[in-house]
């Protein structure tokens, strides 16, 4: 420390290293001239650096002349040194005045005068050799970012007595004059073009000078190598990613085009993608560039036709029954470099063929290797051999079959079990022997189970009791028939599994809470015993405790009970009623930007209550905040001044308080990007639903002309068109406008309204023609829905099937889809190509005669689906497992893109689903941050509540992601988002601690002691009752911000330096850490492992935050 090395007898070394700090102290306060609290603390630092060398030098004025002599004599190195600074430096208003400064420049006068009257001042005596070789050894030609500088001159002769510098230095370099060091931290993403400085070194005998050439830049990169295996094949996909000699390219290039289906990424130069046909070998040159050079690198590959080598067909039956439909999808395995892949889509130069011929009535496509057909006549059992085969190779299966003349016998519904109850979903399903082409079911199933006419599925929920009833259900098919008499009874279910899964063991008082239950079966009553506190009462029919608790009470056991005429449940828990001050005070649904007329509804969540709230200072024009809730509503009048305001709200009750920073920023930008996807037919008595979407603006007045057909209506407000057509009209263009104060948009539309169509039979010869096509250019035009609406309906779901670019919106609303076990070729085909789809963003498949079947396999393809939007299958015949299914499937598909899904009106099911669907349904919900629609009744209070509050937070979460990001630059390296739970400053920063804190602030000092002692951030509570500990308490006012200003100035300190962050998962990344941002409590960490490796981390809630112990060490200095 300084004031210790005062203390000591001064030497030449002890004054060189107060001239090195007082050195570096002064160029710190040039450094810091563009900042008024970072100039404030280094002028203080630099003032007592100056105070504790005027104490040293005084004490050598007094003391041993001859040591003084030597120390500073002869070519007076030192004192020109300290000369240097005293003449150089410069203060603000603030310390212009200080004495300490004018104290050691007397000092320094002084040692002259002494040395003058000893005849030891001998600057320019005879003996002074003048400087020349002036020179700074091992300069660089070039800097790179982020690169730490120190270099010093060397020269020949005696002393100089300071240095002088012509042209800039890169940003982030000092220039000492008194030693001429250069010296600094080049920032990370610095770039110079060639420059050139002059370094002028002077004493009293002469001056030289040198100039020094530089650039700042990346290196440039060297070569581009790509690890290609020794045999490419089509249908392969590939992913090669080069390797990088030297510096990381900023851009890529290639000549010529790569083959089809390949492609080239000129940011990352990463080649990736199928290719789709042979190619004979081609050279290809890659050239990486950046800012300071160019590379090529050229490669050579070519294409291969990769030969079968694996056949099979998984659905086919060993044995068929006469008038069976059947429809075979062949499973093909290609050759590969890596590991061989199935393939289920028809591929370009294979051909099928089969040995012996298949029987009549069924065709094998030449193209595809689907086998198509229905068992008409008997066949005995035969092998067929189907051939795959290419220009490479082929590949065989034996596909063994029979057609049987066979009645259907030994019918059973294994599941059966008696008693049904209602409320509880059940699906029984059929056993019978041999194929069955119709079912019958004498009399009707009780309301609410529904059966199923072609495959004798019984399935529903049970609405009402019944007595003990017999149902005879047959089976038949051309060559006879069997009967199975099941009987059911339906009993009322006694509730069970009563929960109220949201209980917390302690409520605020006088702050309103809702509870839910959830409760498997029908409740006819509630009851709870004992009473409840003061405020909050029991809904006897819902079950839901609600209110505001008016007294204070200490832990109760209460027990709730759900029952009926069958029976009941219970369920006990305890809590108590307390007096809490307000904790964890945030606004999840605060966005960064709102626009002017738009109407803001900005509600405040805080742990323990709140009975009073603040805001500083006032809000923009149109908004208010209730001072008893915390609400912010209205709809802002005009722009704001500033690009983006913070507020400091306050929430406070009779036990203490809690503030928080928000910050947004009010704006007009005008409507933009206007479209209405949606159907180009709509059918009269059928209800309609068509939404726009828009790029930006909102607070819109909508307008379309002309006028709409009769029955349908456009929301001024919303610019939804909805309603039921009740007229038949030809193909009209409408023209839709969006107008707000800014300006305004435009959108046509064409639709026409007609009386739907009926299904027909599907012409075989047409439907093969439809399965051969392996190429979408040769599908050819569209048939008449209106005289063939069966091949129309092959036609569009083959379109589906080759993921036809333009078939971005599927609508089969109203198109009654054959049976899938009579016609693969439409409803199961379709189910099936939405797992490969990769085009399709709307499927509409509302009252379409989708069955149990078809429910599961549309799970299948939604596990998998990332491209579908928006689902409808409302009116159908799914039942409970089917719609359960799917809210399964799109739990664990994390990559689906689904924004709304619409399900009610199952036929045959009633209003609900049962609670393991709801309970399904919910866990979805809360899992997917996507789904912002769902069309679904709930009677479970608990699930309905969870449904509900997920669909808020997501709809929050899409008017965001619609607000935010116009008109940024696309980054040069991607980031790969991840997850986000800490965050570990781990090195301690290059610059000090007073160039980002205060350090006379002392509320300041208290967070820095804290994170010193810790290692971590505190929580605002934990920082207040810290700060109470140190004799420095905090209003409740101040604690928000000062919060906020501290974790910024502390993470703005890690900034370029090495940090580890670990996701969700706990797994932990070290990388360094070029930016950072918050928002609302919305984080964003932007992590470097490498150079061309970049990591955003997210997270909507501040993570957990701490740091080494050498990070801690740093933050203590002062």
């Amino acid at each position: 420390r300084l004031d210790s090395q005062a203390a000591m007898a001064y030497s030449e070394s002890s004054i060189d290293g107060l001239l090195e700090k007082f050195e570096l102290a002064a160029q710190r306060q040039q450094a810091n001239k563009n900042s008024t609290v970072r100039l404030r603390a280094a002028e203080g630092d630099l003032l007592k650096c100056a105070e504790i060398c005027r104490n040293e030098l005084h004490s050598a004025v007094a003391g041993d002349k001859d040591l003084l002599d030597k120390v500073f004599g002869g070519t007076c190195e030192r004192f020109f040194r300290f000369k240097n600074v005293l003449t150089e430096v410069t203060f603000s208003d603030m310390y212009k005045n200080d004495p300490r400064w004018q104290h050691l420049t007397d000092v320094i006068d002084a040692i002259e005068e002494v040395l003058k009257g000893r005849g030891a001042f001998k600057v320019g005596a005879v003996g002074t050799k003048s400087i020349s070789g002036l020179r700074y050894k091992n300069f660089p030609t070039r800097f790179s970012p982020g690169q730490l500088v120190s270099h010093k001159p060397e020269y020949d002769g005696s002393a100089a007595t300071g240095f002088e510098i012509e042209g800039t230095l890169p940003e982030g370099l000092t220039f000492n004059k008194s030693n001429g060091e250069i010296r600094g931290k080049i920032p990370t993403r610095a770039y110079v073009e060639e420059a050139s400085l002059t370094v002028k070194c002077s004493n009293p005998a002469g001056t030289d000078s040198v100039s020094l050439t530089f650039s700042v830049g990346a290196p440039p990169p060297e070569s581009v190598v790509y690890d290609l295996p020794e045999v490419i094949y089509s249908q392969e996909e590939v992913n090669w990613i080069p390797k990088v000699e030297g510096g990381t390219p900023a851009e890529y290039f290639i000549e010529p085009a790569l083959p089809e289906g390949l492609k080239f990424n000129s940011i990352t130069g990463v080649i990736s993608g199928t290719p789709v046909t042979e190619q004979e070998p081609v050279e290809y040159t890659v050239r990486g560039s950046n800012k300071t050079g160019t590379c090529a690198t050229p490669f050579t590959f070519g294409v291969s036709q990769a030969p079968p080598v694996g056949l099979k067909y998984d659905d086919m039956p060993t044995q068929c029954s006469r008038g069976s439909v059947i429809r075979l999808n062949p499973k093909l395995t290609l050759q590969s470099s890596l590991t061989n892949i199935e393939h289920y889509q028809p591929l370009p130069g294979m051909t099928f063929s089969v040995e012996p011929p298949l029987p009549e009535s069924f065709k094998i496509s030449d193209k595809t290797g689907v086998i198509t057909g229905q068992a008409v006549d008997v066949v005995p059992p035969t092998i067929f051999t189907i051939t795959a085969q290419n220009a490479s190779g082929s590949t065989s299966f034996p596909l063994q079959f029979s057609v049987v003349l066979k009645a259907p016998k030994n019918l059973d519904y294994p599941q059966i079990n008696g008693e049904l109850f209602t409320g509880k979903a059940v699906t029984l399903t059929p056993e019978v022997e041999g194929g069955v082409t119709e079912w019958i079911c004498s009399p009707n199933l009780p309301a609410g189970l529904e059966f199923d006419s072609k495959n004798g599925v019984i399935h529903g929920v049970p609405r009402e009791v019944t007595e003990v009833t017999s149902y005879t259900i047959t089976a038949k098919n051309p060559d006879g028939e069997t009967s199975f008499t099941v009987e059911l009874a339906v009993a009322l279910a006694p509730p069970s599994g009563l929960a109220y899964p949201q209980q917390q063991p302690v409520y605020p008082y006088l702050v309103p809470t809702n509870l839910h239950p959830t409760v498997d079966g029908k409740v006819e009553k509630f009851s709870i015993k004992p009473q409840l506190p003061a405020g909050l009462e029991l809904d006897p029919l819902t079950g839901v405790i609600s209110g505001t608790p008016s007294d204070v009470t200490g832990d109760i056991k209460y027990i709730v009970t759900a029952s009926n005429a069958t029976g009941s449940t219970s369920y006990p828990f305890n809590f108590a009623v307390k007096v809490m001050s307000p904790t964890n005070l945030r606004f999840p649904g605060l966005d960064n930007l709102y626009y002017v007329g738009e109407a803001v509804t900005i509600t405040p969540e805080v742990e323990g209550g709140a009975t009073e709230w603040m805001i500083e200072p006032a809000l923009p024009a149109g908004l208010k905040m209730d001072p008893k809730s915390g609400i912010i509503k209205g709809k802002p009048t005009k722009v704001a001044p500033e690009p983006e305001q913070g507020y400091v709200v306050t929430a406070t009750n009779e036990a203490g308080g809690e503030s928080e920073v928000i910050t947004f920023q009010i704006t007009a930008p005008a409507p933009a990007g206007l479209v209405y996807n949606g159907a180009t037919d709509f059918t009269v008595g059928t209800e309609v639903e068509s939404e726009p979407t828009i790029k930006s603006g909102v607070a819109c007045t909508w307008s379309i002309v002309p006028d709409l057909p009769e029955g349908l209506v456009l929301n001024s407000d919303t610019g939804v068109i909805t309603g039921t057509p009740t007229v038949v009209t030809e193909t009209t263009d409408y023209t839709v406008t969006a107008k707000n104060v800014t300006g305004s948009t435009s959108a046509a539309v064409s639709f026409s309204t007609s009386e739907g169509y009926e299904y027909n039979n599907i012409n075989h010869n047409y439907a093969e023609f439809i399965e051969s096509v392996t190429d979408i250019a040769d599908i050819g035009d569209e048939p008449d829905r209106k005289l063939f609406y069966g091949n129309w309906m092959v036609w569009m779901v083959h379109r589906a099937w080759l993921n036809d670019a333009t078939l971005d919106y599927f609508d089969f609303t109203n198109a009654q889809m054959p049976p899938g076990e009579t016609e693969p070729r439409v409803a199961p085909k379709l189910m099936k190509a939405m797992e490969h789809n990769t085009v399709i963003t709307s499927l509409m498949l509302n009252n379409s005669n989708m069955n149990l079947k078809q429910g599961v396999e549309l799970a299948k393809s939604l596990q998998v689906n990332k491209t579908l939007k928006i689902l409808n299958v409302e009116n159908n015949y799914l039942d409970s497992n089917a719609i359960k299914d799917c809210a399964l499937a799109l739990t664990e598909n994390k990559e689906s893109a689904l924004e709304q899904w619409r399900f009610n009106g199952q036929k045959g099911v009633g209003e609900f689903f049962g609670r393991p669907v709801e309970e399904a349904v919910g866990n979805m919900a809360h899992a997917n941050k996507k789904i912002v629609k769902l069309g679904f009744s709930c009677a479970d209070a608990h699930w309905n509540d969870v449904v509900a509050r997920s669909l808020i937070r997501n709809t929050d979460l899409a008017r965001r992601a619609r607000k935010g990001n116009h008109g940024d630059d696309k980054d040069a390296v991607p980031a790969v988002q991840k997850s986000l739970s800490k965050v570990t400053l781990l090195d301690v920063p290059p610059t000090a601690v007073w160039e980002h804190f205060d350090i006379e602030d002392a509320k300041l000092t208290v967070a820095r002691k804290y994170v010193g002692t810790q290692k971590r951030i505190p929580t605002k509570e934990q920082l207040q009752s810290y700060a109470k500990a140190q004799s420095q308490p905090l209003k409740f006012s101040e604690v928000g911000p000062l919060f906020k200003l501290f974790r910024t100035q502390m993470l703005n300190s890690a900034k370029d330096t090495q940090v580890a962050i670990a996701d969700a998962y706990s797994d932990e990344t070290i990388g360094e850490l070029r930016g950072w941002k918050e928002q609302n409590e919305r984080f964003n960490f932007d992590l470097w492992p490498s150079e061309d490796v970049r990591l955003d981390y997210a997270l909507a809630k501040q993570p957990v935050i701490e740091c080494s112990d050498a990070f801690a060490a740093w933050m203590m200095n002062t």
